[in-house]
């Protein structure tokens, strides 16, 4: 007979990781309570299965427990639609996998966005370097016309 230190879901039990929860066993399994994590002691539930503990004070925290999910660039185990690794809690495009930030906040992803730092502005059809948005910031008075953008008279 073996014994261990597991206290949390049953006593006396193997732990190899010391987080209180005994390894799982052929009897007794994580749906049983043993330990999802046996090698990180730090985690040791995770209820949606997606591979990213529960403990929010633990390495890796699930910031979505109820919920499957693959992102771990802003958190771990939310939703990522588009397979960036962002969770659509902050991807700014949940289709595009390339649009991941939005630097200025205006609703256009700075891979896209040809005035990233500028919110007012966001596209040059023409492409002089004025923005089209004639009522933002340094606008385009002629949008269609590459070789005038104020219109002085």
């Amino acid at each position: 007979t073996l014994y261990g230190t597991s206290s949390e879901d049953r006593s006396g039990c193997i732990d190899n990781d010391g987080d209180g929860y005994s390894n799982p066993t052929n009897n007794w399994d994580v749906d049983d309570g043993a330990d999802e994590f046996p090698g990180a002691s730090t985690q040791w539930a995770d209820a949606d299965d997606d591979g990213y503990g529960d403990n929010a004070e633990g390495n890796y925290p699930d910031a979505c427990t109820s919920t499957y999910g693959t992102s771990y660039v802003d958190v771990y185990g939310c939703i990522d639609n588009d397979g960036d690794g962002y969770s659509e809690l902050s991807d700014v495009d949940d289709d595009d996998g390339s649009e991941t930030t939005d630097t200025d906040g205006d609703g256009y992803g700075d891979e896209s966005d040809q005035f990233p730092y500028d919110s007012t502005q966001w596209e040059d059809n023409d492409g002089d370097g004025y923005g089209d948005n004639t009522t933002g910031n340094d606008p385009d008075m002629f949008p269609g016309n590459g070789d005038e953008w104020e219109d002085s008279d």
